[in-house]
């Protein structure tokens, strides 16, 4: 199942369905998987792009209320709005590998339940859809490790 973000839409907190069928739909990223990025492919998140990262946040956290300066916050201490290395493959966590993307989504606590629900969380736009469901949800409980960072960005 693929999601299909719509503005306006209401978002239940456990649905069958993330979305009803759009009227318009978010094309501001392309949505790149890491499979489909060969080990010799450099796609660095220029200025350009992680301006258009942070875009789609506003917009996807507008679709689901999530508050926009945290999650700002949030993906610049993560991973400095980027969803890939510079191998050019999906960003992972230093310290966890098992964090990835834009918002070091950590794949034990939350792969299957990403799948569950239709949102892929290697690619951008998957991984900040399911980041702020998370944030509507579960507030920032998810990224409490990086607070310290996080916390003096929102205090500011």
């Amino acid at each position: 199942m693929v999601n299909q973000l719509t503005a306006g839409s209401s978002i239940d907190p456990w649905p069958e369905t993330i979305l009803p069928e759009p009227e318009t739909t978010i094309s501001a990223v392309a949505t790149l998987r890491a499979d489909e990025v060969s080990p010799t492919t450099v796609v660095t998140e220029t200025d350009e792009r992680q301006s258009e990262i942070r875009e789609l946040i506003k917009l996807i956290g507008e679709i689901y209320d999530a508050p926009a300066d945290l999650a700002l916050a949030i993906a610049r201490c993560e991973s400095q709005y980027s969803q890939f290395a510079d191998s050019g493959r999906v960003l992972r966590g230093r310290k966890n590998p098992n964090d990835v993307g834009v918002f070091q989504i950590n794949e034990d606590y939350h792969l299957v339940a990403s799948k569950k629900l239709g949102f892929d969380i290697h690619t951008i736009e998957g991984n900040i859809a399911y980041a702020m469901w998370l944030l509507k949800r579960d507030g920032s409980k998810p990224w409490r490790a990086s607070q310290p960072c996080w916390g003096q960005i929102t205090k500011s």
